[in-house]
């Protein structure tokens, strides 16, 4: 019996552990640490310092210089002042936050820039992983998204009113990007919009 007890406080101090160190991601919202519509003085405190700070027009000269049009990309509609970017191996696997009059309003997770360590501990509700593909992410949050394939060749699956945008490359999930959700009219006219690219 006491043997039994004793693996069962294991078992438990084991997978606290684990549930800790894992970032579960809530499409619309963010995760434990860092939400969308926090403040940049609080998010920078758990981040650190960004590797660089770019402004709308250097933004927007990247995404111009790579063949995007800017205007139908969704930081662009949704609108921010200034990005913050983060290319070091950070414990959630986050690439770019998006500020706009310093709130959070777009949050890109990479895992090209982080280590599979890290990006096997980041899921979408508790149950899509980086490296998973395109049915494990149906199961997990519909069909409801609009798909497109970027200039990149990267195929890209916005679900405007849940407020989640992932990125494959071929069969696997590549990038995360979280923003407020958008309803009825709004998420209409940026359906409509997005349709013919997937910037």
């Amino acid at each position: 019996m006491k043997l039994a007890k004793i693996f069962f406080i294991l078992f438990l101090i084991i997978n606290v552990g684990i549930l800790h160190s894992q970032v579960n991601i809530t499409p619309g919202i963010g995760f434990e640490q860092v939400k969308i519509g926090m403040k940049y003085d609080a998010f920078s405190a758990i981040l650190g310092e960004s590797n660089a700070v770019l402004t709308y027009a250097e933004e927007q000269k990247n995404y111009t210089d790579n063949g995007y049009d800017f205007m139908r990309t969704l930081p662009f509609l949704i609108g921010f002042d200034a990005v913050y970017v983060y290319t070091n191996n950070n414990q959630f696997g986050i690439w770019k936050a998006y500020f706009k009059k310093g709130k959070l309003v777009y949050l890109s997770l990479s895992s090209y820039l982080t280590s599979t360590e890290i990006s096997t501990k980041i899921t979408v509700q508790d149950s899509l992983q980086f490296f998973e593909g395109v049915e494990q992410m149906e199961s997990v949050l519909g069909k409801a998204y609009l798909k497109a394939i970027d200039p990149d060749n990267y195929v890209v699956y916005t679900f405007t009113t849940l407020g989640v945008r992932l990125l494959f490359e071929g069969t696997k999930l590549r990038g995360i990007y979280v923003f407020k959700p958008l309803k009825g009219k709004k998420a209409n006219q940026l359906n409509t919009i997005l349709a013919p690219t997937a910037g």
